[in-house]
């Protein structure tokens, strides 16, 4: 029924003619800005949200991308080193677990 009324023996732009008659250049510029306002905040719109949502992914993938072996190297490197230390001194190994527990709350709490 609603097809009839829009779309009826003259169609839509037809009607709104009748009821608004011919537009002046005024309006006319006025509906092109809202086209062009329209079509840029849903471009922006389309293309930013999805960026937003998986940054973290996005910026994974690219530290995976230029990551140099050569670092990954030197840090596995200061862990074995970090290890051997651990395990010459026990005591070593508890204040630094505790000193890693510690971090991870602070990290914590500035996240929140």
């Amino acid at each position: 029924m609603a097809s009839v009324f829009l779309f009826g023996h003259k169609g839509l732009s037809c009607n709104f003619t009748r009821l608004l008659g011919v537009f002046s250049r005024g309006y006319f510029w006025f509906w092109a800005i809202v086209a062009i306002a329209w079509g840029t905040i849903g471009s922006i719109v389309i293309v930013g949200l999805p960026l937003i949502e998986s940054w973290g992914t996005i910026k994974s993938v690219c530290m995976g991308l230029f990551t140099n072996d050569r670092l990954m190297d030197k840090l596995d490197d200061l862990n074995h080193r970090l290890r051997a230390l651990t395990m010459a001194v026990p005591e070593a190994e508890r204040i630094y677990l505790l000193e890693l527990e510690k971090t991870k709350k602070t990290d914590e709490e500035r996240s929140i």
